[in-house]
């Protein structure tokens, strides 16, 4: 944290080079994405008119790509399209490539996949008009792969362009790429229920991942394995996967990742009776979802400042010019004076012309400005709705719980979580509709 904050106060003083973008991808592949993000974040601040096209195109693509890991996929989107920009404008055809499958991906992740199938497809046009390196040859297929396995139950494509890819690995030797296709095919295997197919892969893409200590992708290959445990009746190896996950990301801000994790281990729990487990892990699932839930919240609020200070911004320039306009009125009026009666009836119509435009205007920008204040009070309603809606579901989660508890010593614990929670709803509810909390009892 100290490196980090250090980096950040004295990133105007420094010049980054090819050395720091190395460190950065290095922290990217050791999944330190925060640390990641300093340097890439950096070295597209520091680049100003220095860099070429190419080279800010390429910084831009890692920090989209880092963007990405730490779920900030709208931040993601928009550094992949100025990439692609960039990279086209420098007629680079494999940069172009990797940026265009890289936000093929954030629609995936996004769900949006009409438009990843179309951008992959972009992809192929163009690797087909100008030919591609073969590790973007090999990332466009695995990324296919991806999007067709989510778009469709079962399709031979996944397998086809799985395959594709292992075979260019045969000469590239990127481990990641294969990792990803093993998961790929994996997952085919899974939704065809050909289990034991499909663990094999899923175990295949664990002994990579964890060779290279990646531990987000290690994560990911453990719910899959844990699944498919499930689905094999073999409840204890499931368990296993996921207390190694767990352990993976209890001290990380993966949140989504976390959410995920947790929900499937208290399921499990739950269905085996161990109920103290399964709460207490439902306390950590409803934790990691509370947090991410407010950080998409706080993200959404910080634009919503972002868009009034600038209104605020646009108005005050404007204002200075209105002010600008009535000191050459006045100058004009002095120089003038030769003439008191046309010079004095001209100078009052243009002052009353002036007035009446600065009137306008201040009244525009005044609607401009209630305008943003009430979109901004339009969002604090909407976080209160979302607050009370979840404390709703941690209310009625808990009840829940309560109904299926044999046990009237664990009951009567949740039903008093469950007075707590209502508690601090009411609470909540009082301290919003007060206008003012100076004299909330």
């Amino acid at each position: 944290m100290f490196r980090k904050t250090l980096l950040f106060t004295f990133i105007p003083f420094f010049s980054f080079s090819q050395a720091d973008f190395e460190r950065g991808k290095i922290y990217y592949q050791l999944s330190e994405f925060d640390s990641a993000f300093v340097y890439f974040s950096a070295l597209v601040n520091s680049c100003g008119g220095k860099c070429n096209d190419t080279t800010l195109a390429i910084y831009k693509t890692h920090l989209g790509k880092t963007y990405h890991m730490l779920e900030q996929y709208e931040k993601a989107l928009s550094e992949f399209e100025q990439a692609i920009s960039l990279m086209k404008t420098a007629g680079n055809y494999n940069g172009e490539a990797f940026a265009m499958i890289s936000h093929a991906e954030m629609y995936r992740r996004t769900y949006r996949l009409d438009k990843a199938e179309k951008k992959i497809e972009e992809v192929f046009e163009l690797y087909s008009a100008h030919g591609l390196s073969k590790n973007n040859e090999a990332y466009m297929y695995n990324r296919w792969a991806a999007i067709i396995n989510e778009i469709e139950h079962t399709s031979d494509k996944v397998v086809v362009y799985s395959n594709k890819v292992l075979e260019i690995v045969k000469q590239t030797g990127d481990m990641d790429l294969k990792a990803s296709s093993l998961n790929e095919l994996g997952f085919y295997e899974e939704k065809r229920k050909k289990y034991d197919i499909a663990m094999g892969y899923y175990l295949e893409a664990y002994e990579i991942e964890k060779s290279r200590n990646k531990p987000i992708y290690i994560v990911q290959v453990l719910t899959n394995l844990a699944r498919v445990s499930l689905h094999k009746g073999k409840v204890k190896e499931c368990e296993e996967y996921l207390k190694q996950g767990v352990e993976l990301v209890e001290n990380t801000n993966w949140y989504n990742t976390k959410a995920a994790l947790y929900g499937f281990y208290e399921e499990l729990l739950y269905d085996l009776g161990r109920y103290k487990e399964a709460r207490n892990m439902l306390g950590k699932f409803v934790r990691a979802h509370t947090v991410k839930l407010e950080m998409q919240h706080s993200r959404a609020l910080v634009e919503m400042e972002s868009k009034y200070e600038l209104r605020k911004k646009s108005s005050q320039i404007e204002l200075e010019k209105q002010k600008s306009k009535i000191a050459e009125s006045e100058v004009v009026k002095k120089t003038q004076q030769r003439n008191f009666v046309i010079v004095n009836v001209i100078v009052l119509v243009i002052v009353l012309v002036l007035l009446a435009l600065s009137y306008w205007k201040i009244k525009k920008n005044n609607a401009s400005l209630s305008a943003a204040l009430t979109d901004r009070e339009v969002l604090l309603k909407e976080v209160n709705h979302r607050v009370k809606n979840n404390l709703q579901v941690m209310s009625s989660l808990l009840e829940l719980q309560a109904e299926y508890t044999p046990e009237k010593s664990v009951r009567a614990k949740l039903l008093e979580g469950k007075s707590r929670i209502n508690s601090i709803a009411q609470v909540h509810e009082l301290m919003y509709s007060q206008e003012s909390l100076v004299d909330l009892n």
